[in-house]
């Protein structure tokens, strides 16, 4: 289960790297674009399908949800944490968005 969970924070690359992909390279041909862009959505939903599945099977999971930290930035006498969390609501929104998008892509 931590394996999928550690994957969280993969969930919005594919489309990001679809975005700067189409914006940079692929803005002329429309076809490419749009198979591009639904592939980083369904990239993203199948990423995000093992996160809620281990979530919503996991007991008592909202008691104790995962938090990961990426890096953090120094702000003079303090840290500023950039990371995710994965909690029910969250792996829900997962599971929402991911799913939603893929039907409004295809």
């Amino acid at each position: 289960m931590e394996g999928f969970l550690n994957l969280a924070w993969l969930l919005p690359i594919p489309p990001f790297l679809a975005f700067v992909a189409i914006i940079l390279f692929l803005n002329r041909n429309k076809t490419v674009s749009a198979l591009t862009a639904i592939g980083s959505v369904l990239v993203s939903f199948v990423l995000g399908w093992p996160i809620a599945f281990a979530v919503f099977t996991t007991p008592h999971f909202g008691e104790h949800p995962l938090y990961g930290e990426l890096f953090t930035i120094p702000t003079g006498t303090t840290d500023l944490m950039v990371g995710y969390q994965v909690d029910p609501a969250n792996a829900l929104m997962i599971f929402m968005v991911t799913f939603l998008l893929v039907m409004i892509f295809v």
